[in-house]
């Protein structure tokens, strides 16, 4: 088994945003949540480079009962991956063990120089790289639904078994399960 954590908004909440300039001109700021869950307009330009800077990610709040759940299942003798849409692999590996005392099996930065094609479609090779180096059932803990579904419908793809948890931080911090295909919030 292995259990793959989101890294922004799952495991730590910083401030680093997602610089968008829209087709039409207007610009925002977005949060990775805020990210995951909007459309944009064809032509539209993103900017990731504050997620590729250590002192943000740095100064972010670890979100401790996740860091926990990592520990307890890494004590149980749970795989571990980190599956994020930052680019640096080093930097995110770097970071989590300065927190988290744990064995990081695999870091996924899904937007490293060299990748193709959307985010969604780097994700999916992450976990198709999973299966290949043996891993058969995935635990997937991300605090955006879309995300979920994805790896819980690659998943069934791949007749691997699949458990997915939203992963909500803040006060007070919550963990729902998804359960069933397609998934189902229920409260676990």
């Amino acid at each position: 088994m292995v259990a793959v954590f989101d890294l922004d908004d799952t495991l730590v909440v910083s401030q680093a945003k997602v610089g968008v300039v829209f087709s039409d001109g207007r610009t925002a700021r977005l949060s990775p949540s805020e990210y995951a869950n909007a459309s944009f307009d064809e032509g539209s330009v993103f900017d990731f480079s504050e997620f590729d800077d250590r002192s943000i990610l740095r100064a972010g709040r670890v979100v401790w009962e996740v860091a926990g759940l990592m520990q307890s299942l890494s004590d149980a003798g749970c795989q571990l991956a980190v599956v994020t849409a930052r680019s640096n692999a080093d930097m995110v590996h770097d970071f989590v063990g300065s927190f988290a005392p744990v064995r990081m099996d695999m870091v996924y930065a899904v937007s490293a120089p060299g990748g193709y094609g959307p985010i969604e479609d780097r994700k999916a090779r992450a976990f198709l790289d999973m299966r290949r180096k043996g891993c058969r059932e995935f635990m997937f803990f991300d605090d955006c639904a879309v995300n979920l579904r994805a790896a819980g419908a690659l998943c069934a793809g791949i007749s691997a078994p699949f458990r997915g948890f939203l992963v909500k931080p803040g006060s007070p911090f919550r963990i729902n399960r998804f359960n069933g295909w397609p998934p189902a919030e229920d409260s676990v």
